[in-house]
């Protein structure tokens, strides 16, 4: 019977360790759950962020170009403007020698006229 009492005494102790164990090991998976658990809503957390980022700067990319073509429109409508602007000063400039030529014309027929004015008084 010692021996028997002894066998018991030894498998409770053996089964007090192994539910201890296991309660060990349910904890540590418990905790290795929740880590994992949070882990993944991180990382999906992280993933919306990246994924937040990633569309803005897809917008500034498009933002970017857009400048870009706004900067090509108005450097072309510059060089419009510059080239309207040479060909009205070349206008003017011709409108001045004609005028200087017109005004010498008149001044030479008025000469004119006023020596054949003279000559018949």
């Amino acid at each position: 019977q010692a021996a028997g009492g002894e066998l018991e005494k030894d498998l409770r102790q053996k089964l007090s360790d192994s539910q201890g164990v296991e309660k060990e090991l349910r904890a540590k998976l418990d905790s290795a759950t929740a880590e994992a658990q949070r882990r993944a809503e991180e990382r999906s957390s992280l993933e919306e962020l990246l994924g937040s980022r990633e569309a803005s700067l897809q917008k500034m990319d498009a933002e970017i170009l857009e400048l870009r073509s706004n900067g090509d429109w108005q450097r072309a409508s510059l060089s419009r403007l510059e080239a309207a602007h040479q060909k009205a000063e070349a206008s003017i400039a011709e409108m001045i020698r004609n005028d200087a030529v017109k005004r010498e014309q008149f001044e030479q027929e008025s000469a004119k006229l006023g020596d054949t004015i003279e000559t018949q008084t």
